[in-house]
């Protein structure tokens, strides 16, 4: 497979008399996924994911002013799924990437304190999840994630447990 991702993120000028500066930014993302089905039915995957920001109309001063223009960052994600279980163990490299969007611990921009920013972004990352149907139309997961800051060798992760309803449980 060949994910392919493209988004153009706008904010601003809806206002003619507005003293704030028009933003315009593009992500794009695009790679490969490989799967491998093993003998007793799990799936081994690799998927390297590459992105690339560019700051298409970025004001020089105002609430909308970004400190790169242009970044890029690689993605490479080892996977593996068996029945109810799926993992994923990754690595994230990135300079000078935005993205409006997207998860803030990737990005080179605090979400919290957008002066705050750091160029270079190094981070493993890896998440476990677990699914157990109920019912038919019930289910519970448990998951996991961790993700380590290289450059700041700091970790951060969160746990969640979900009871998943479709729409036949309403029936």
């Amino acid at each position: 497979a060949v994910p392919l991702q493209v988004l153009l993120y706008h904010k601003g000028g809806q206002i003619d008399s507005s003293e704030e500066g028009v933003l315009s930014q593009l992500n794009a993302m695009s790679g490969l996924r490989l799967d491998y089905q093993m003998p007793d039915g799990a799936t081994l995957g690799i998927e390297p994911l590459f992105f690339y920001y560019k700051g298409l109309n970025v004001p020089d001063t105002g609430s909308h002013v970004q400190p790169f223009s242009s970044g890029k960052a690689v993605y490479v994600k080892c996977l593996y799924q068996k029945e109810n279980l799926k993992a994923m163990l990754g690595y994230w490299q990135a300079d000078q990437f935005i993205a409006p969007k997207g998860e803030f611990l990737f990005q080179s921009v605090s979400e919290s304190a957008p002066s705050y920013h750091e160029a270079d972004r190094k981070l493993i990352t890896g998440k476990i999840g677990f699914v157990h149907p109920i019912k038919e139309s019930i289910q519970i997961s448990f998951s996991t994630a961790g993700y380590y800051d290289l450059v700041n060798e700091d970790l951060s992760y969160a746990c969640g447990l979900q009871l998943v309803l479709n729409e036949s449980f309403f029936i």
